[in-house]
């Protein structure tokens, strides 16, 4: 596993406030507030739906590590 992958796998852990082994949309909007991003609830959708690649409504571990490796 590569450094960055384990990086991105601790970043997803501290995100996952509940501790379910995905994100909701809550805690994406939490996320996103708590990175200062000025997001109306339509832009924060948006990069929620962006991720969330199998429309399930929540952000999978596999989900959040390729937006990162894919986008950043």
């Amino acid at each position: 596993m590569s450094e960055r992958t384990e990086e991105l796998r601790e970043s997803f852990a501290a995100c996952d406030e509940n501790q379910d082994g995905n994100i909701q949309y809550g805690e994406f909007a939490s996320l996103m507030r708590n990175l200062g991003a000025e997001m109306s609830e339509d832009e924060c959708t948006i990069g929620f739906t962006e991720i969330d690649t199998d429309k399930d409504g929540v952000i999978s571990l596999d989900e959040f590590v390729a937006w990162f490796t894919d986008n950043v």
